[in-house]
């Protein structure tokens, strides 16, 4: 079953007198349980379309379906609601609250969906540990490397159990080694089930996803199988 589903989806903006069309029609679906990358050039829309389908954007014409409904018209409200129950987001930039501790930042997403103190705590304590990080939940965010702030960035996206993760870049501030066990992280989501999908210039990303949707000037050039798929 399909959890995204696109159909003629087009995005315009108005920079003064000038309309750039950053998407222009693009048609494309992604099943449950799919690991996929997006890839392309700066400027080929894949920020744009990311922004859609996490519900951050409307588009100007065409449809977005997620999980059964239409949600391309919908009010912010209504949209803040999906992306807190439905989505997972992991930033490049980790997008965590310095002044919270690593345990408060992974109860925020149960927070705004109005969960019981204690339930939000089991649950940030449960995935704390999860990502290796159970014990470093009274550290500020600053305290922390940049491998285990993106580990905590996981967990919060995890909170909520989302239909979908979304990532954009989520190795692109890390050295070699954490962006590794990062990618080992979302290896083992995947393996349990878990739909994902990543927004990346790396090249190497194509070989861990299952599927490499390449994008340019705002269309997909090209839509195939990555090396997870042919092993």
């Amino acid at each position: 079953m399909a959890i995204v589903e696109l159909r003629n989806l087009v995005k315009r903006f108005e920079i003064g007198e000038v309309v750039v069309e950053a998407l222009r029609g693009v048609s494309l679906s992604i099943e449950h349980g799919e690991y996929t990358a997006i890839m392309g050039p700066s400027g080929s829309g894949k920020s744009t379309l990311m922004n859609i389908l996490g519900c951050l954007d409307t588009p100007t014409e065409g449809s977005y379906t997620l999980d059964g409904h239409d949600v391309s018209s919908l009010s912010d409200d209504v949209l803040s609601d999906i992306r807190g129950s439905k989505i997972g987001f992991v930033f490049q930039s980790f997008n965590l609250i310095g002044q919270l501790s690593v345990l408060e930042n992974i109860e925020v997403p149960m927070i705004y969906q109005g969960r019981g103190v204690k339930e939000c705590s089991d649950r940030a304590k449960e995935l704390a540990e999860r990502v290796g990080m159970g014990h470093r939940v009274k550290h500020l965010p600053r305290e922390l490397s940049g491998g285990e702030q993106q580990r905590i960035a996981i967990a919060r996206a995890l909170v909520n159990d989302p239909l979908i993760i979304m990532a954009d870049e989520p190795t692109g501030n890390l050295d070699t080694k954490n962006g590794e066990a990062i990618m080992k992280i979302f290896d083992d989501l995947h393996e349990e089930g878990k739909t994902i999908l990543i927004v990346t210039h790396e090249p190497e990303l194509r070989e861990i996803t299952e599927r490499v949707i390449h994008f340019r000037d705002g269309l997909v050039e090209s839509d195939e199988a990555g090396g997870r798929a042919r092993r």
